[in-house]
C-alpha cells in the first residue's frame, strides 16, 4: 500500500515480512509454470486450501512476465527481429 508496507497477495492486519517474498515468489512460479498439485496457496488470507499449478503457455507466461513489466516500468519496446 501507499504506507511502505509490503503486501503480498491480501492485505492481513500485520504487514508481511520480508522473508516471505520468496515463498509467495515461488508459490506463483508454481502456479503459473506447472502442473504441480496440492500446494499452499501463497496468500493464506484469502483461505486455507491447496491450489494445484495451470502449466500456462510460454506465450501466456511472455505477456504475464514480461509485456506487464514493460508496461509497469515504462521500457520502451524492443527492435523488432
Amino acid at each position: 500500500g501507499g504506507d511502505g508496507r509490503l503486501v503480498l497477495g491480501s492485505a492481513g492486519r500485520e504487514p508481511d515480512p520480508p522473508s516471505r517474498v520468496p515463498f509467495f515468489y515461488d508459490a506463483h512460479f508454481r502456479y503459473f509454470e506447472t502442473s504441480d498439485q496440492d500446494f499452499e496457496h501463497p496468500s493464506p488470507i484469502q483461505g486455507d486450501w491447496t491450489i494445484d499449478g495451470i502449466e500456462l503457455p510460454r506465450e501466456v507466461l511472455e505477456q504475464l512476465y514480461y509485456r506487464n513489466a514493460m508496461r509497469i516500468f515504462d521500457l520502451p519496446a524492443p527492435p523488432s527481429r
